[in-house]
Order: C-alpha cells, then structure tokens, then sequence
C-alpha cells in the first residue's frame, strides 16, 4: 500500500544495510550461519517421519551447521572441490537439507527433480559432470534407488553413490555425521570475496521434456 512504502531516506538507510550484510557475507552459509551463532540452542529444522508423526525429529541450529560442515568435510575428503557437481536424488529430509548446503560449501550442488526418469538423470548428470549422487536406500517408496541402479555405467565423471536415510538419520553411506564444532569458525567468517561470485548450487530447469539446462547459482545470488 502506498501509506506503508518507505521515505527515500529509509529506502537509502536500508539499501546501505543490506550491501553491508552481503559484504560481510560472501557465502549463502556465512549468512545463514547468523542465525544459529545468536541462538544455537533454537529448533534449526522439525522433520516428520509420517503427517501424523507424535514424536517428529528435532534438530538444533547448532547441531544441524555442524553436520553441514561434517558433510562439507565428507565431501572433500571425496575429492569434491570448488567446481566439482554433487547431484541430490532426496526428498526433503534433514539428511538432503545438510547434504544441498554441505555440497554448496565446497563445490556445486544440484538437487534433482524427483519426477526426472532414468533417462533425465542420466542426461542431466553427464550435462553437470557430477562426481557424486546421493539417493535414499532400496526399497523406499517412489523407487528412487532403483531408478538410479548402476548409473556409473552410464555416467563417466561419476565416482559413486551415496546412500542417505530418510528416517531422520543424518549419516551418508551408513555413517552418522558427528557435527563439527568448526563451523562456529568458519561459517559467518569469510573474508574469501572471491567467493561470492562462485556458482554453489545448480538448478535443473530441463530435463523432463528436453535438453538438460541448469540454473546456476552464485552464493551471491
């Protein structure tokens, strides 16, 4: 509404706050991390398991930047770097949210549409040159696993599969992420600006009726 619009003067005030939160902030995660470093003790994510779910899982800020930063740790330690793919075959679930944010801190994640055939992933995989995909286990419900069965055949750059619960569980290939303290270090304390010009995630817009394309996604943006 026209009363509620702010004066030049306040739009001016207000401009300024932000290019000064994003010069300190060169990184989705240095930004994000601002509010768990006040309250690190406040419900970071709620999970259900099933609509009706009378225990949901609870996860802390604290706890939930350390496990991205214990998946960052994990996917470096796969040899994933700052241009290297990280594709996400998950439906939404603490694991997939730690896993998206893991993969954006130290190469380039791409969560993938979960209607894409076989055909589509393996388009968009080869498109991307993606080193790692992470799916849920066999058996679950939509057969994702076994949409994704033996890809690396197909897909050269692939090194492998990660297999990721969607209990709740937060752990990759059956190993639980212990949460990193170390984050409190990092996240939120970036002075690499060269950073905020980095493509973190990558958004397929095709795939399904076409050619594979992919938004991409500077931390900036």
């Amino acid at each position: 509404m026209l009363k509620d619009r702010l004066s030049p003067a306040d739009e001016a005030a207000r401009d300024k706050e932000m290019q000064e939160t994003l010069a300190a902030c060169p990184r989705i995660l240095d930004l994000i991390a601002r509010g768990p470093q006040a309250a690190p003790d406040a419900e970071g994510a709620i999970y259900l398991r099933s609509p009706l779910d009378p225990n949901p899982v609870v996860i802390s800020n604290d706890h939930l930047m350390g496990c991205i930063k214990a998946a960052e740790n994990y996917f470096r330690s796969q040899g994933i770097g700052k241009d290297d793919a990280v594709a996400i075959l998950l439906p939404a679930c603490p694991a997939s949210v730690v896993a998206i944010f893991g993969a954006a801190a130290c190469g380039v994640g791409e969560p993938l549409n979960l209607l894409f055939t076989r055909e589509a992933i393996v388009a968009q995989l080869n498109a991307i040159n993606a080193k790692l995909l992470l799916a849920p286990p066999p058996g679950m419900p939509g057969g994702l696993y076994e949409r994704i069965e033996g890809l690396q055949r197909e897909v050269p750059s692939l090194k492998g599969i990660v297999i990721v619960p969607l209990d709740g569980a937060i752990a990759f290939d059956s190993k639980v992420l212990q949460p990193d303290p170390a984050w409190r270090d990092d996240y939120g304390k970036s002075k690499d600006m060269s950073e905020a010009d980095r493509v973190a995630v990558m958004l397929p817009t095709g795939g399904t009726t076409g050619h594979p394309q992919g938004a991409q996604l500077t931390n900036r943006a």
